[in-house]
């Protein structure tokens, strides 16, 4: 394994410096949306999720897109949020986890755990003490 891994967030600032990431993003909500027994829609449909995304995440102080790589080469992606939405009646602040993504040539080398301490270091730094996951049932519930 590589060790010299960097971590950036993505904003729409610095995008541009990930032109691939938009197609990459695609193909894995497509996938995900397959295991889980859902027709997916098209690319375009997945391209405009992620412009969305990468928008709400620039505007925000809990919304985070970050992506791991070696060099130029991309190892991984997730998408995590610090702060509840209020998407579950829960008394307490809570994160979640909404994407997690490490591809296909990397999985099974130990960078989904690499990834995860770093997703953990930030839910640490903000206080978030409690994190929803939303694994695919596939690939994300045996890792």
């Amino acid at each position: 394994m590589n060790t010299d891994i960097n971590f950036t967030s993505i904003t729409a600032e610095n995008i541009n410096q990930f032109r691939n990431l938009r197609k990459i993003f695609a193909k894995y909500k497509i996938q995900t949306l397959r295991n889980h027994g859902e027709a997916p829609g098209n690319r375009k449909m997945f391209f405009k999720l992620f412009d969305d995304l990468i928008s709400r995440v620039s505007d925000s102080d809990s919304d985070y897109f970050i992506v791991m790589q070696s060099g130029e080469k991309l190892i991984g992606f997730t998408s995590i949020s610090t702060s509840s939405k209020d998407f579950f009646d829960i008394p307490y602040k809570y994160g979640s986890v909404n994407d997690f993504y490490i591809s296909p040539k990397h999985r099974r080398k130990g960078y989904g755990r690499i990834l995860n301490g770093h997703i953990e270091n930030i839910f640490n730094d903000n206080g978030t003490g409690t994190v929803m996951l939303f694994p695919d049932p596939v690939y994300g519930i045996p890792f």
